[in-house]
């Protein structure tokens, strides 16, 4: 029976391969002709409960689709899964997205949510994006944050650092297979000259806010850091259901993917989602490619900023709502920087670099064994239940490309900001217009 289980891929995650497992098509069939045959009178003769509705009884002894997350070849330098678990647990103790069912070594199975996710046009329906707004402000004040959290300071500082090392690697082999690459993706001859460019953008942030390394932990929230249109879904309720209510209409949106999660200031999580607008991953061509003309507009940001502060206000004063709406405006600009710093660097630590035969012989193999499914462990067949190879599916998507795009905007983003000067920078820059 296991090798008939059904195993789909489910596309759209960059640092996972995302997998439903179902149960075999005939087994709600020999389950209910099993439990047919048990039931006397409307008695189970195995349990000796009551059967009121046949159907409905053994309609829940069928297994459910269960959602098969395996974690990426780079994921162990991008992601401490251990704090990953944790924040799972949290979450699901005020339901707030899909359970976690179990874990192994390289991998979870998860709560598969009967849900579509959202489009990048879906962004872009002022409904839609009011129903986001809701549901990120419910997120943010709705789950305190630890105290070693807060203390930790704004996750994205933390996360640059840890992913520093890593992403100097990646690139100084790219630079010896293609000389001046640095300059071509960071758009400075060096990479400490991009890091201290961060730092400057921090000082310049914290100063224009007036943030020290202290108060800032009084601003932080739990942010999910990595709203992008594939992580949002929308649940299909049933008839009846409470969600089809108008006033809770916008907790059909599930949001799904907290990989990224962490203390981070409400301002870097907005941004990072207006940031969002700008990727198509769903391009066959180019899913890397990166619009900035697709970036929202000012009257796209405000209906979004003004649901989100609508959604939080303790008491409708117009004044009040509108002083913050004009702040969260700004403080979204400024803090745009380091969203497209922080997903700079990530793509490096992605980036995967062309192998020589050897190198793709040698990981190949070590990839069976640490991917592999077992559908028989005595007999060990068949391979007919095997999960289909993971690089067979998957996109071209170039984390170089990628990174080079974010880092030109990063750049854009200092000169208009004033953060530099733009005479003492000279390579290439993307400029968005709001």
């Amino acid at each position: 029976m296991a090798k008939d289980i059904v195993v789909s891929r489910i596309s759209g995650a960059l640092t996972n391969a995302v997998y439903c497992v179902q149960p075999p098509p005939y087994l709600k069939d020999l389950i209910k002709a099993a439990h047919t045959a048990n039931v006397i009178g409307g008695i189970d003769q195995v349990t000796g409960a009551h059967v009121s509705s046949l159907k409905r009884t053994y309609h829940y002894k069928v297994p459910p689709k269960l959602l098969l997350r395996v974690y990426g070849p780079q994921a162990e330098n991008l992601i401490d899964r251990d704090v990953e678990l944790v924040v799972i647990a949290r979450l699901s103790r005020r339901k707030i997205g899909p359970k976690m069912l179990g874990t192994f070594t390289n991998g979870r199975f998860e709560q598969f949510l009967e849900a579509t996710a959202l489009t990048k046009e879906d962004l872009r329906d002022p409904d839609v994006s009011i129903q986001i707004a809701k549901r990120m402000r419910e997120l943010h004040d709705g789950l305190p944050l630890l105290d070693e959290e807060r203390q930790k300071g704004p996750s994205v500082w933390k996360n640059i650092h840890s992913w520093a090392e890593p992403a100097k690697v990646r690139l100084l082999q790219l630079a010896k297979k293609e000389p001046g690459a640095v300059q071509r993706v960071l758009g400075v001859e060096d990479i400490e000259t991009f890091f201290k460019a961060i730092e400057k953008y921090k000082a310049w942030v914290y100063e224009h806010e007036n943030y020290t390394d202290e108060s800032i932990k009084n601003d932080l929230v739990f942010a999910h850091n990595d709203a992008q249109y594939g992580n949002l879904l929308r649940v299909l309720p049933p008839p009846g259901s409470p969600l089809l209510r108008p006033k809770n209409e916008h907790r059909q949106i599930v949001v799904i993917d907290f990989e990224y999660s962490g203390a981070n200031p409400r301002y870097f999580d907005i941004a990072n989602h207006f940031c969002e607008w700008m990727s198509d991953y769903h391009n066959e061509a180019q899913p890397h490619f990166i619009h900035e003309d697709k970036y929202p507009t000012r009257s796209e940001q405000l209906n979004l900023i003004q649901g989100y502060v609508e959604h939080g206000a303790t008491e409708f004063d117009d004044a009040k709502i509108q002083a913050e709406v004009d702040l969260l405006m700004q403080r979204v600009r400024e803090w745009r920087p380091a969203v497209n710093a922080f997903w700079c660097i990530w793509g490096l630590v992605q980036a995967a670099l062309d192998k020589t035969p050897e190198e793709e012989k040698a990981e190949a193999l070590a990839l069976s064994e640490q991917y592999k499914i077992t559908t028989n462990a005595e007999t060990g067949s068949s391979d007919e239940g095997e999960v289909e190879e993971q690089e067979d599916e998957e996109e071209a998507f170039d984390y170089f490309a990628y990174s080079a795009q974010k880092a030109q905007i990063f750049w854009g983003d200092l000169i208009d900001l004033g953060v530099i000067d733009a005479a003492d920078f000279h390579g290439q820059i993307k400029h968005i217009a709001v």
